[in-house]
């Protein structure tokens, strides 16, 4: 399954760089991410690993994540593997989580690809997940506007 977003922020990817790679700051830009525990010590690189516990509605899902590509100020590659706090079986998950950075004349444009491999959902349910995301409106603000907001201001 692909997700795919971006955001345009008025602002140098060298900031935008900054925000995304302060693995404690992501709670305050995406509401579905509550904990964060940083693995590694020093800044930010390939190998860089942390933890962070997820609610999606009333399931928690700890993921363990590490840097596996850092190409400063221009493309992050974070890869995650997730464990179900609250399930009886644990099923075996990972997700790709890709950022890439363009410099443009009022800012910078920050795309974001998330792939999930063996996501349980079957094909139907993908099926309408993609036609939401593709022709739905949101009711809410998207994560990407989120981070927008807060390094805006």
């Amino acid at each position: 399954m692909h997700i795919r977003d971006r955001v345009m922020i008025k602002t140098s990817p060298e900031q935008v760089w900054s925000a995304i790679c302060d693995m404690e700051l992501v709670p305050l830009w995406n509401e579905k991410a509550k904990d964060v525990v940083i693995v590694s010590s020093g800044a930010p690189r390939p190998g860089y690993k942390y933890r962070m516990t997820y609610v999606l509605g009333k399931n928690r899902t700890e993921v363990r994540a590490e840097i596996v590509k850092y190409e400063k100020p221009l493309r992050l590659v974070i890869r995650a593997e997730e464990k179900n706090l609250d399930a009886l079986q644990t099923t075996e998950r990972w997700f790709e989580e890709v950022y890439i950075l363009t410099k443009k004349h009022n800012g910078t444009l920050l795309e974001q690809k998330i792939t999930v491999h063996n996501s349980g959902i079957n094909i139907f349910f993908r099926c309408v997940i993609w036609l939401l995301m593709k022709f739905g409106k949101p009711t809410a603000k998207k994560t990407l506007e989120e981070l927008r907001d807060l390094i805006e201001t």
